[in-house]
């Protein structure tokens, strides 16, 4: 029975994550001054969704901006979200950490039906004061 459980699970999760497709894949930049990557978020469903996006960095002492933050997508659309990272204060040499998510939300409220799927993509940002040029 358990092993019937996780095989539904696994093809629903497998199921709904081929309605999103997220580009590039990773944020892996320089951010001694301050640095930003643009996400392409494209709804591949037949159905229009609500993302909500987050952003969390391991070290505190690193600011994000997130625009938008919430936004809706109509079947087969693509919306760019712009993803900023900026030390508050001097950090020192090396990679920091942080989690980039994607919630969908219900576009309808339906008592009993309705679930969340969130996705979380890995962060890694560096701080590099000595460039070699």
């Amino acid at each position: 029975m358990k092993k019937l459980f996780l095989s539904f699970l696994f093809i629903l999760v497998s199921t709904l994550s081929f309605s999103i497709n997220i580009y590039p894949t990773e944020f892996k930049k320089d951010i001694t001054l301050g640095n930003y990557e643009v996400f392409s978020i494209a709804n591949d469903s037949d159905e229009q969704k609500i993302y909500k996006i987050n952003v969390t960095m391991d070290n505190q002492n690193i600011a994000n901006t997130v625009f938008p933050k919430v936004f809706t997508l109509n079947p087969k659309e693509v919306k760019e979200v712009k993803v900023l990272l900026k030390p508050r204060t001097s950090l020192k040499n090396g990679i920091y950490e942080g989690q980039f998510s994607i919630q969908i939300l219900p576009t309808k409220v339906e008592p009993f039906n309705n679930l969340n799927f969130n996705i979380h993509m890995d962060i890694s940002a560096y701080i590099n004061k000595n460039p070699l040029i």
